[in-house]
């Protein structure tokens, strides 16, 4: 907030949602205080999009109003996540989980022994299963029953011959040797957004070396790299089956990882982006959209409106050959999405000043997302009413001009009385026509003369 007051002056900075107050608070400006800054939290008591007005009440004098107000939005996700780490062997992987999950304050974890998991899962939406053995055969059945998404988590403790009974996705030909696996990104990837974390610098993980069978369909972001001959085994996978989302990682050890990524980065952020970005993707549990909408809350009156949008499959993979229309405040007429840059957009233009509900449906097919958005009035003279001193004055540089303030009336009055470009000039202007050229006239005046000469000649006096 900024003002060229001189005095002092106190007014007052008011939040609204649907015209109701959100929250205020005191600001106040003087000669030395030109600018004030309001720092504030706002109850995430709705999920979607939520738009908001700042307001400023006008102080005694003020002559521009027309920036006292602003409008924002807020897109309120609902991310709170309760994950479960499930395990029976003391490990420092687990600590690792718990920070770098934690480190998004929307996800809270509990570290439970297998023994325990029973009473402790209900609220659970993420499980992560560290190094199963038979032991965790009835957490499996849950698993199931519950259709939780989970990251399980393979290493030297693992029982490979329970795992591979326990479920039917993938099954390992265990060899018994224990090997060091470095890992290699695929650039391929695409369940979800990650990027390369320089993973050929990694620590090895220790897992047991052999050949890695999936029944179904599976993404690897990560494969296995043994003594410099890179194998082609998974060591990071997802795949879903029905509606549930699985991971898995093929190795122990993944807490030195964080510490490289922390020498390196000089920072635990990037590393915890990436695990993160696991979290996420375990956390679409029985997704009932398959939409992604991406567009401004607030939009000028004068500015085109452009509505983009990510259509996914079941498997979450981008969908580019669907039909998506766009309908305007429930009306009969539909607007229909283009693909450009492998996302669906959508261009508005001309639409008055006031509120929009906009609906996004893929024809053919049961899918709906919806959208409200506000388009105020805007003219940029109402921005401000100060000029720009630096342009003006440069104008007059350039143009060989004078600049002059609102104080200096008899200057400018003397220079436009003697200054010589701009004395009094007359002009005069002469238009010629000739007759001949109105030829309705001259046709006029023939007519009156045959008309003449015909009464003439009947009366006998010619």
């Amino acid at each position: 907030m900024n003002s060229n007051v001189e005095a002092d002056t106190r007014t007052r900075l008011i939040i609204e949602r649907n015209g109701a107050e959100m929250y205020s608070t005191a600001v106040s400006f003087n000669k030395e205080k030109k600018s004030a800054y309001a720092s504030f939290y706002l109850a995430a008591d709705t999920v979607g999009m939520q738009l908001y007005s700042a307001r400023l009440i006008p102080f005694e004098g003020e002559r521009n109003l027309q920036n006292n107000s602003y409008n924002f939005g807020v897109e309120i996700l609902d991310e709170q996540t309760e994950v479960v780490i499930v395990y029976k062997v003391l490990h420092p992987d687990l600590g690792m989980f718990k920070r770098s999950i934690e480190s998004n304050k929307q996800r809270k974890v509990s570290l439970i022994p297998i023994n325990e998991f029973d009473a402790a899962s209900n609220d659970a939406s993420v499980v992560l299963l560290y190094q199963p053995d038979g032991s965790f055969e009835n957490a499996m059945k849950v698993l199931e029953e519950k259709e939780l998404n989970y990251l399980l988590v393979t290493g030297r403790h693992t029982d490979w011959n329970f795992l591979n009974t326990v479920q039917n996705s993938f099954s390992k030909k265990n060899s018994g040797i224990v090997e060091n696996v470095f890992p290699v990104f695929q650039n391929d990837f695409d369940l979800f957004y990650t990027e390369d974390l320089s993973y050929e610098k990694f620590p090895p993980l220790a897992d047991f070396f052999g050949e890695i069978d999936f029944a179904g369909s599976h993404e690897v972001l990560l494969s296995q790299r043994i003594n410099d001959v890179n194998t082609g085994i998974p060591l990071l996978v997802a795949f879903s089956e029905n509606n549930t989302k699985r991971i898995v990682l093929f190795g122990e050890n993944i807490w030195k990882w964080r510490a490289q990524s922390f020498g390196t980065e000089k920072s635990f952020e990037k590393f915890d982006l990436f695990f993160n970005s696991l979290m996420q993707y375990l956390q679409l549990t029985n997704r009932n959209q398959s939409m992604d909408l991406f567009y401004e809350p607030v939009y000028n009156a004068n500015e085109s409106i452009k509505i983009q949008v990510k259509n996914y499959d079941s498997n979450l993979n981008v969908e580019l050959n669907s039909k998506l229309v766009l309908r305007l405040n429930d009306s009969v007429g539909e607007f229909p999405f283009y693909v450009k840059n492998n996302i669906y957009e959508v261009e508005i233009n001309n639409l008055t000043a006031g509120r929009y509900t906009f609906t996004v449906e893929e024809l053919g097919r049961d899918q709906k997302q919806y959208g409200t958005f506000l388009v105020v009035p805007f003219s940029s003279e109402q921005e401000s009413q100060r000029p720009n001193m630096n342009d003006l004055q440069r104008l007059a540089r350039e143009s060989k001009g004078v600049e002059f303030y609102e104080d200096q009336f008899e200057e400018i009055k003397l220079e436009l009385l003697e200054n010589p470009a701009f004395k009094t000039v007359q002009k005069e202007r002469n238009n010629l026509i000739s007759l001949i050229d109105w030829k309705w006239l001259l046709g006029l005046i023939v007519l009156s003369l045959s008309l003449e000469w015909l009464l003439r000649k009947y009366r006998g006096m010619i």
